[in-house]
């Protein structure tokens, strides 16, 4: 996400954050200006270490806190993705992920030829999607070319 991008989306987050009554404080601001640097996908801990490693004073439990509320205020998303802890990411509609298995990588995939392929299966059974996610899993192509590189010696 580029600098504009991802001051324009901190603006939005924070604004509905406002709309529903939450204060936009200094912390709250740091951890949502994080999120949104790490890139498409984040856990807690390596949140926090960004943080730390920026010299932000911000208590884990302030962290925590802060998912917590972007959670259930639906500006995140909370992913298990193929391993035993959460990911968070922010919340875009209508997209799945190509995740690792040898690796733990995670491939944003965004397909609209998906997104019809679904709403005519959809229909065929009257159901109507509000949303999807959808994860794929299987190795990168760094993992394949790693495993034909061990498999041939």
């Amino acid at each position: 996400m580029n600098v504009e991008s991802a001051q324009k989306k901190k603006f939005q987050i924070e604004n509905s954050l406002r709309k529903q009554g939450f204060s936009i404080t200094n912390q709250r601001s740091l951890i949502i200006a994080e999120i949104l640097h790490n890139g498409p996908h984040f856990d807690v801990e390596s949140l926090a270490a960004g943080m730390h490693m920026k010299n932000s004073n911000t208590a884990r439990a302030t962290i925590y806190r802060t998912v917590k509320i972007l959670v259930d205020t639906g500006m995140i998303k909370r992913e298990m993705l193929g391993d035993t802890h959460s990911h968070y990411e922010i919340a875009e509609r209508d997209h799945g992920h190509f995740v690792c298995i040898s690796c733990g990588k995670i491939i944003e995939l965004a397909c609209p030829t998906l997104t019809g392929f679904l709403a005519t299966v959809a229909e065929s059974h009257d159901f109507t999607i509000d949303q999807h996610s959808i994860e794929l899993f299987g190795r990168c192509g760094d993992c394949q070319r790693k495993r034909r590189i061990e498999e041939a010696a």
